[in-house]
């Protein structure tokens, strides 16, 4: 039986490449706050160091991560980014409570709503549904996707360069070092 017949954009080869997005609910730009951004730094180092995550390529803008990966065996990068929502959502959620501004009391109201209603009735939700995973099936479009995560700093008005977004690989590709442990490069990209 094909558990993901008729569901697009999933993981559905394992120890395959992906380029996949995932989203706040409703947008809402978080990761504008440095602390709750190193929450997502921090968990994505631990991926890859503890749980063989392999980083291609990746962008953190203030609502939205794309992620260029894989994994090596024995872990599967369904689990993995299953895990790093749900702990990322626990981080984010309680690091918002600690804070007294208004945008951070709207934001944990908003993601405790959205987790009343969502249909596992958990207690806060943060991400929206799903990775928006695609697999990566040539070297040309691998550099589409690629181009793609480097340039969106760019156009949305952040920076004049890719490399100048610290949250990025495409400061690894420039020849700098990123606020990840380990980006590996396509080659000939």
């Amino acid at each position: 039986m094909n558990l993901f017949k008729g569901r697009k954009h999933t993981i559905k080869k394992e120890h395959t490449t992906y380029y996949m997005t995932a989203t706040v609910v409703e947008w809402l730009p978080i990761f504008t706050d440095a602390s709750i951004r190193q929450i997502l730094i921090d968990a994505l180092n631990f991926a890859i160091l503890e749980r063989k995550l392999v980083i291609y390529g990746y962008c953190i803008m203030n609502n939205h991560i794309h992620l260029i990966a894989n994994t090596e065996e024995p872990y599967l990068l369904m689990d993995i980014m299953r895990n790093f929502k749900r702990y990322t959502s626990r981080k984010i959620s309680a690091a918002m409570l600690t804070k007294s501004d208004d945008w951070s009391k709207y934001c944990v109201s908003y993601f405790k709503a959205c987790g009343e209603f969502h249909c596992k009735s958990i207690s806060k939700k943060v991400w929206k549904d799903g990775n928006h995973a695609i697999e990566l099936y040539s070297p040309a479009f691998y550099r589409q996707k690629l181009n793609y995560i480097h340039n969106n700093p760019v156009k949305a008005g952040y920076v004049d360069r890719p490399e100048e977004w610290e949250c990025s690989s495409a400061v690894d590709y420039a020849g700098g070092k990123s606020v990840l442990v380990r980006v590996v490069q396509i080659p000939g990209i």
